[in-house]
């Protein structure tokens, strides 16, 4: 006869708690193995006793968080986080709590763990390296960079995507997997970076913003560079328009270093600016005089005073911008890639929104835009695939136009440089 509840207590072979004795379902796994009492400290005194490791000092495996999962969680509080980074660095309040929030919680997984770990390592041996133009550049992007990025996860999180776009560009096999990881990244990075920018920026901040916004500008140009051939002119990563939305990007990136030069170029980004022994670009001089022979026909032919004051202003532009790096010895950067984020700094805006409406004129100045671009992919691989992306593009809109004429001769340098 099976014993009632109440008799079962009481029954001779029952086992009955022991006085004292608190049952635990949460012991470590040792001690669960082993029957023994587990008094649940971290680490429990069993194990310390043993020497051995103790199963509560590890975090239980979790899904890789995305960028989903992680919003949910970006109310969390800044009590609910202790940084783990903090006792290796000083660093000021945590500036974007939405994004450190984030970052920290994808750390609680082993997976994310080792992808985290390539990322990082990939950077500080092979990326940074590619460059390295200078001592003092070489020393900023492998050390001090990184070191600004310990207190701030949102430009690590930048850091690792442009890591991830690398090693896209190297491993076609494993491409999918990496853009996907670096593109998880950069979306935390952004988040972060518009939290950022929708506060005043301040002497704290601005090394940290300019830094992301570099190494944003770089991922999108890398972005581009790293995906797969027959995706580069998907109606949403159309040439023309990525090249645009980047000039928006630089315009950005302008305004916070304009805001706090001083403090940018003195703080722990001032081997950014260190010099180095660069000589004299003949090759970006020919291009600021094939620009200034292009200047006239533009001011005879267009019929809109004010477009054509626009277009006209972007050829000066880029002439000084060409002028200016070309004559500048000590800087630590190559001439080509100085004018790539000069020009869009300088150019009015009025012509960013002409070569989004497709102005055949404006398409034709950007042509020669991608001359730098092209030379540029020389010394730096993110630069890549761009040149021959956007002209080819440029040349489909301008072709049977007058105009036409005159993009032989951007076009001719392009696919030279391509052979």
């Amino acid at each position: 006869m099976p014993l009632s509840p109440s008799s079962r207590a009481f029954a001779p072979n029952a086992m009955s708690k022991r006085l004292g004795f608190r049952k635990s379902r949460n012991g470590c796994s040792r001690c669960k193995k082993r029957r023994v009492k587990c008094d649940e400290a971290v680490p429990c005194t069993a194990c310390i006793r043993h020497n051995k490791t103790c199963s509560l000092e590890t975090p239980q495996p979790s899904v890789c968080p995305g960028p989903e999962a992680a919003s949910s969680r970006d109310r969390s509080t800044e009590s609910d986080i202790l940084p783990p980074i903090a006792s290796f660095t000083p660093s000021p309040q945590p500036m974007f709590d939405t994004a450190q929030t984030a970052f920290l919680d994808s750390l609680e997984t082993p997976e994310c763990w080792i992808s985290n770990a390539e990322l990082i390592i990939h950077y500080l041996t092979v990326t940074y390296r590619t460059f390295s133009f200078s001592a003092s550049i070489t020393k900023f992007l492998q050390s001090d960079l990184p070191r600004e990025a310990l207190s701030h996860p949102f430009l690590l999180r930048e850091i690792m995507a442009f890591s991830g776009f690398h090693l896209a560009y190297l491993y076609p096999e494993k491409r999918p997997t990496y853009l996907l990881v670096a593109s998880k990244h950069q979306d935390f990075a952004i988040k972060g970076l518009r939290e950022g920018l929708s506060n005043a920026v301040t002497q704290q901040t601005c090394h940290t913003l300019y830094a992301t916004s570099i190494f944003l500008i770089l991922s999108k140009f890398a972005a581009f560079t790293a995906v797969e051939p027959q995706h580069r002119h998907h109606s949403c990563l159309t040439p023309i328009k990525s090249l645009l939305d980047i000039f928006n990007m630089v315009h950005c990136m302008d305004g916070v270093f304009r805001s706090s030069e001083n403090d940018i170029r003195k703080g722990p980004l001032e081997g950014l600016f260190g010099k180095g022994s660069q000589a004299q670009s003949t090759r970006v001089l020919s291009l600021s005089d094939r620009l200034q022979q292009l200047r006239l026909p533009i001011e005879s032919e267009s019929r809109e005073c004010e477009t054509m004051m626009t277009l006209v202003s972007a050829i000066d532009s880029l002439v000084t911008a060409t002028v200016r790096v070309a004559n500048h010895k000590t800087s630590g950067s190559p001439a080509e890639l100085r004018a790539i984020f000069l020009w869009p700094m300088l150019v009015p805006r009025k012509f960013v929104a002409l070569a989004e409406a497709g102005h055949p004129i404006s398409l034709l100045i950007l042509a020669h835009y991608c001359v730098l671009i092209r030379w540029a992919a020389e010394r730096s691989w993110c630069f890549e695939r761009w040149a021959g992306s956007v002209s080819d593009a440029i040349s489909g809109q301008i072709s049977g136009s007058p105009w036409a004429v005159w993009l032989e001769w951007p076009l001719s340098l392009i696919n030279e440089q391509a052979k």
